[in-house]
């Protein structure tokens, strides 16, 4: 992964660099690198939904959604 630590990216680029590690764990990369890899995609994974989450809560506060859902 480049320089920027992955709380920086946008939505856009932790989905390009979980695109990237993924396909670089189904190309067969050495044994070593691996696992570091597989952690550092489920963390952009969890980030990626955090920040899908925070996106629907802002439609639903705005389309008032969340009001009729509370009643």
């Amino acid at each position: 992964m480049n320089d920027a630590p992955t709380d920086k990216l946008t939505f856009e680029q932790a989905l390009m660099e979980l695109e990237k590690i993924v396909r670089e764990l189904e190309d067969g990369r050495p044994a070593g690198t691996v696992a570091a890899r597989y952690e550092q995609g489920v963390g952009l994974l969890k980030k990626c939904y955090a920040q899908l989450r925070q996106a629907e809560q802002r439609i639903l506060l705005l389309t008032g959604e969340d009001a009729r859902a509370n009643r």
